[in-house]
């Protein structure tokens, strides 16, 4: 008996050593493939929100063309500065006002800079007044940065003669190629 219980102990203990065997290599396994999955899973999660964000910027980008379009209306083109100062002239002279480009000075190069305007506008009080008026409020990004109005005599009628130095900042756009 000694013979078949000692046989019967080492099967057992075969059967015993290869079913925890077979318990640590299932157990490697799925550590193994729970990893795999963790990293898929958070890969798809990444992928999700990268997803999300694609389709918000989607959204966004007709707001943000409304916005650009919004913008340029109110930006002047720099191909476009020597009709506007004729405008000024002319806005000048229907108002009963003499106005005088001294200077234009800007950005080279940008896509979007600032102009600098620097203006001389002359006649009555109120002629005066409105045409600064209508460069200010004027369609486009315009801000008058330095004001300086002084009174004199006319030399041809003897009256009251108003002239005003202005600086105005004004916002411009270099045409897109």
């Amino acid at each position: 008996m000694n013979r078949s219980l000692a046989i019967h102990i080492g099967i057992a203990a075969a059967v015993l050593c290869a079913a925890l065997g077979v318990v640590i290599g299932v157990s490697l396994l799925v550590a193994s493939t729970q990893q795999k999955a963790d990293k898929l899973t958070q890969e798809i999660a990444t992928k999700q929100a990268e997803t999300l964000r694609v389709a918000a910027a989607k959204a966004a980008l007709p707001l943000l063309v409304e916005a650009e379009q919004t913008l340029a209306a109110h930006s002047l083109s720099t191909l476009d500065i020597v009709p506007f100062l004729e405008g000024l002239e002319k806005q000048g002279r229907t108002q009963g006002a003499d106005v005088e480009v001294l200077s234009v000075t800007g950005g080279q190069g940008k896509s979007t800079e600032r102009l600098t305007l620097s203006l001389k506008v002359t006649g009555s009080f109120d002629a005066v007044a409105r045409t600064i008026g209508q460069i200010e409020y004027g369609p486009y990004d315009t801000q008058i940065t330095t004001l300086t109005v002084d009174t004199g005599v006319d030399e041809d009628g003897g009256g009251q003669k108003w002239t005003a130095a202005a600086v105005v900042s004004l916002g411009a756009s270099a045409p897109t190629n």
